[in-house]
């Protein structure tokens, strides 16, 4: 079952967004790009844009990447022109963001462009944000502290734990949005299944195990054998904590997503 988002909007628009000032606007596109797990190397200022350069892994070596803000309202050439920059210059991947509203006759489209009211949902969404009078501004201590530890995080986060706030608000990060499922089993898959992926219940015992840390987020198909020896059937709508044993298993997810739960 998808649930509405525990955050409802806030009523803040693209044309809100737009009356921002500049710096205010760069400050959260760099802060969510680096909750998503990219490193701004530099960034670039033009009259009508700012591009972030961002590191990426993709296989086998660090490449770079352009995110760009555009500040005035885009079209699909602008979405064309980054293609053929991000190719020219061997690029691993563009995305263009609007921070402005925009023209609905010839707007981009495509998964290479975030329109200003997605952008504005990511931002409601993110727990690197604090609203204070219904307007988005970047919490500076929590974002100096993850640009300052952002290597060790993602070395240790192989499993995706950064995107539990996100989704104890019942919001799918952008970063997630191919996986598919609910924001409560991609939740569940990634707290559950990695909490209790190191214990095995068998007869009488309970045995340490090793389990792929990479399987986190991946589904299970036909009976599920959680990690705790627990079997789910198939369509089964309780979900991962339901199999808890006691009264107070239901109850368990629901309480993880209220603490983890940003303000």
């Amino acid at each position: 079952m998808d649930h509405p988002a525990t955050a409802p909007p806030r009523g803040f628009t693209p044309q809100d967004l737009e009356r921002l000032p500049r710096e205010q606007r760069l400050q959260l596109g760099c802060m969510l790009v680096t909750e998503w797990g990219l490193q701004v190397l530099e960034v670039d200022r033009r009259a009508d844009y700012d591009d972030l350069v961002v590191q990426v892994e993709p296989l086998l070596r660090a490449r770079r990447a352009r995110v760009r803000l555009a500040y005035r309202t885009p079209c699909r050439d602008d979405l064309a022109v980054l293609a053929e920059l991000a190719r020219n210059d061997g690029l691993a991947d563009f995305l263009l963001i609007a921070m402005s509203e925009e023209d609905g006759s010839n707007r981009p489209d495509g998964n290479h462009y975030i329109p200003a009211r997605t952008f504005i949902e990511l931002l409601e969404g993110s727990a690197l944000v604090r609203w204070a009078g219904g307007v988005p501004e970047a919490s500076r201590r929590e974002f100096a502290w993850l640009q300052a530890h952002q290597a060790r995080m993602l070395t240790a986060d192989t499993v995706g734990l950064r995107w539990l706030p996100a989704l104890a608000l019942n919001k799918v990060p952008w970063p997630l949005r191919g996986l598919g499922g609910t924001a409560d089993d991609l939740f569940e898959r990634i707290f559950f299944r990695v909490m209790t992926g190191r214990l095995r219940q068998g007869p009488g015992k309970v045995e340490i195990c090793p389990v792929r840390t990479t399987d986190a987020l991946a589904p299970v198909s036909g009976s599920r054998q959680l990690a705790c020896g627990v079997a789910r059937a198939p369509g089964d709508q309780l979900g991962h904590f339901a199999t808890l044993p006691g009264p107070w298993g239901p109850a368990v997810g629901r309480y993880l997503k209220a603490a983890i739960r940003p303000v």
